[in-house]
């Protein structure tokens, strides 16, 4: 069950504890979880940015462990979000990390997304990177992922089949996003980081 996504239930639970002490534990828990943003002093932000909103809460699974934020963009972006990110990576260096379909969709989703956010960035003094981490031709192959042909009435350019991102086995991302993101920190100022974490909840 931990391998499948359905994301059409929603629950919001009222807050509230059962006594004090319920309370106490859920404080100390809280504690016992306190992390340091893992990126401090790093030369660049990076970002993990996915096509479809469903993969979210996998990728966070992954991207926690080094503070790194998840976006989605849910298919074509509006104009003020694009401007909103634009300005927020004019103040700060900043790598997108990208996954998406391997269709005339994704292709296009990403180039005018990477583009897009690029212009508005340099209004605010900005040049973000972005580097598309998956899906890749190389990756179907390497990992033989299904493919399918493009659909007929989707007109826009494009090459070879098609593959959804999704189709990556879980236990591949969970290579591939590491992997991405331990090759663009500095690992020794991200140990440090983590080293002065502990001894801040130890202290605790």
């Amino acid at each position: 069950m931990e391998d499948i996504r359905d994301d059409g239930f929603q629950m919001n639970e009222a807050p509230g504890w059962d006594d004090v002490d319920d309370l106490l534990r859920t404080i100390r828990v809280t504690i016992d979880k306190f992390t340091i943003d893992r990126q401090q002093g790093q030369e660049r932000r990076i970002v993990l940015w996915c096509e479809a909103a469903g993969m979210v809460p996998q990728l966070q699974r992954v991207a926690n462990d080094y503070s790194v934020p998840v976006y989605s963009s849910g298919g074509f972006d509006s104009i003020t979000s694009k401007h909103t990110i634009g300005k927020e990576f004019g103040s700060v260096d900043s790598l997108v990390l990208h996954l998406g379909d391997l269709d005339p969709s994704g292709e296009h989703i990403y180039s005018s997304l990477a583009e897009d956010i690029k212009e508005f960035s340099k209004c605010y003094g900005g040049e973000p990177e972005f580097i598309r981490l998956a899906v890749t031709r190389e990756q179907v192959k390497q990992y033989d992922l299904p493919t399918s042909p493009p659909k007929a009435r989707d007109n826009r350019s494009f090459d070879g089949d098609t593959t959804q991102c999704e189709s990556l086995p879980p236990r591949i991302l969970a290579e591939i996003v590491p992997a991405a993101i331990e090759g663009n920190l500095d690992m020794e100022q991200y140990q440090a980081v983590v080293e002065r974490e502990g001894s801040a909840r130890a202290a605790d």
